[in-house]
């Protein structure tokens, strides 16, 4: 494949994923919902932001759901999230969320708003975007609140009627822990353990995005209750949790893949905005293998902590242009497990 099919490639393989994962927290959609993976709505934000300049439809059903259910959110934990992403992502996020402080009265994303605004920009540019990089024109008057922002779009319209989410989904096991733990680190915690084999409070704080003090002490109190088991190894503590028991509380046998999406989904954006923004360190065969193996030293260890197994050891016995092809088709593999 070459290396301009491949952007169109990463591009469609991104939108099918977010639309995917989407609809089965309740956009509508004509795609399966999510069988695979647990969802994490945190990072599926992020990202979108990214990846939903190529799809207003998306994008601006995505600040419709976010008015109906943007309380299922944790902004402490979304503003850990929004660190592994550009700094691009941060400015359309602070966008989305002044739009629903201004215009829906939500006034818990405040906090979001002011965490954007260390990273905002004051250039101005077109929003939407062809799969060419090609603006889309506006159609009437600019909104107001992105334009604060440095995107022109027209005014955003939301769908006030949405599908109600299904709670029951395994994929929506996360919301469902907030919905009955509230929107907390313990409902976090636990959706986590359901799907590891145990770790230590810094390990877990690492890989759920959250203060490691408040792991811990929630670690503690869940092991007081006795819903989660604590092992002293050395001078370690691992914590685990009995899965069965959790399995007839929520009377369902859950098997589902745990991947922590802050990595998996920022490293492909990375590899995106390298790509899509940078085109010309792409324009010959020589560049581009050049260009991989730089991405690669960030891209791989990302994505090999994920969650994701794709062998990858092999690309460093590749020697040359020979790259570029391999690089490729690491990344296809990735994509492949995602979305099958």
């Amino acid at each position: 494949m070459s290396v301009k099919k491949f952007k169109g490639y990463l591009l469609d393989s991104m939108l099918q994923i977010l639309w995917k994962q989407w609809s089965s927290v309740g956009i509508y959609s004509n795609l399966e919902s999510e069988s695979k993976f647990l969802i994490d709505p945190e990072s599926l934000l992020c990202v979108t932001c990214l990846f939903g300049r190529f799809d207003q439809r998306l994008f601006d059903e995505v600040i419709s759901w976010l008015s109906e259910n943007g309380n299922l959110l944790n902004i402490d934990r979304l503003k850990n999230v929004l660190k592994c992403f550009d700094d691009l992502e941060a400015n359309i996020l602070g966008a989305v969320a002044e739009y629903l402080v201004v215009n829906e009265k939500k006034r818990k994303w405040d906090r979001v708003v002011n965490f954007c605004k260390k990273k905002k920009k004051e250039n101005v540019q077109i929003l939407f975007l062809t799969k060419n990089l090609k603006s889309i024109p506006t159609v009437g008057r600019f909104d107001p609140v992105f334009l604060r922002w440095g995107f022109r779009r027209d005014e955003v319209k939301l769908r006030k009627r949405l599908q109600k989410i299904d709670l029951e989904k395994p994929c929506n096991l996360l919301l469902k822990m907030r919905s009955f733990f509230g929107v907390n680190v313990r409902a976090d915690i636990n959706a986590f353990l359901m799907f590891s084999e145990g770790d230590n409070s810094l390990q877990i704080s690492q890989k759920i995005f959250f203060n490691q003090r408040n792991v811990y002490k929630v670690l503690n109190d869940l092991h007081s209750s006795g819903l989660v088991e604590k092992r002293n190894i050395g001078k370690r503590s691992l914590y685990t949790i009995d899965r069965s028991n959790w399995s007839s509380f929520f009377n369902k046998d859950i098997n589902l893949s745990y991947i922590i999406w802050p990595k998996m989904f920022s490293t492909l954006s990375y590899l995106f905005i390298r790509m899509f923004f940078q085109p010309e360190k792409f324009e010959d065969t020589y560049l581009a293998s050049s260009e991989f193996r730089n991405i690669s030293e960030r891209f791989i260890p990302e994505i090999e902590n994920s969650g994701v197994k794709v062998q990858s050891r092999y690309l460093e016995r590749i020697k040359g242009e020979l790259y570029t092809a391999q690089f490729i088709d690491y990344v296809k593999k990735i994509l492949h497990q995602l979305m099958v």
